[in-house]
């Protein structure tokens, strides 16, 4: 198993029920059976081929009874508070944002269920949405693996519906955000993440300076945005 999914599976503690969403080949809910983390793991895939993998590692490791495989988009083969704790890795962050959303509107999830995220890209949408009322205990980290950087965020479901704490964020326009979203405000993530974020910030920005088809209101709008966040993330590069 991969260092970025083992930093997944620690962060998921010791569980009843540990659903993988996406699960790829399997390893991450065969290894919390065999490292006593979980009593019941359940790996989830839209696809089918990923699951004829993880079959072969569950039989490989004999843990199929421990060990359910289902073929569905996101949560929806869990039956409501089935797992105590939910993996989303290697997806968008919009996406996983998307099958959240779906989970709690189909009441899959029960207060006090630990989500534990790992997006590829788009960790502003991941982190505005864990910092809502719907979502408490919120822990970001980030690791490095395969000469990639990625966040971490563990975080636990409050109870609150998405009507009352969870905003709309695909449809938000950039200036609800703000810089924060894109590099967090503790400044305790490791500094190879926030010079990742910054290097995108000043993508950002070079793109939007040399962009003539960009509305100049929202030109004006996200170069603020942008100019704020690079600030941000040198700030906390420079702390000792």
């Amino acid at each position: 198993m991969s260092h970025r999914l083992e930093k997944v599976l620690a962060a998921c503690g010791k569980r009843r029920c540990i659903a993988d969403i996406g699960t790829d080949h399997g390893l991450l809910p065969v290894c919390a059976i065999i490292d006593g983390r979980a009593e019941k793991a359940v790996a989830c895939d839209l696809r089918k081929a990923p699951l004829e993998k993880c079959r072969v590692n569950i039989e490989r490791y004999g843990v199929g009874d421990k060990v359910s495989v289902r073929q569905a988009y996101g949560l929806d083969a869990l039956k409501p508070g089935e797992a105590d704790a939910v993996v989303i890795a290697g997806m968008g962050g919009m996406l996983i944002c998307e099958i959240i959303s779906k989970a709690l509107s189909d009441n899959k999830l029960f207060p006090g269920a630990r989500l534990v995220l790992c997006p590829n890209t788009h960790d502003e949408f991941v982190r505005r949405m864990v910092y809502s009322d719907c979502f408490s205990n919120v822990r970001e980290s980030a690791v490095r693996d395969g000469g990639m950087i990625y966040l971490l965020i563990s975080c636990v479901f409050t109870g609150i519906s998405p009507e009352r704490g969870l905003p709309d964020l695909l449809e938000d326009a950039p200036s609800s955000f703000v810089p924060e979203h894109f590099a967090g405000s503790s400044g305790r993530l490791p500094k190879y993440y926030y010079r990742k974020v910054l290097s995108r910030a000043k993508k950002r920005l070079e793109g939007l300076k040399r962009s003539e088809s960009f509305p100049e209101r929202e030109k004006a709008s996200e170069t603020e945005l942008f100019g704020g966040v690079s600030a941000v993330c040198t700030s906390f590069i420079g702390r000792s």
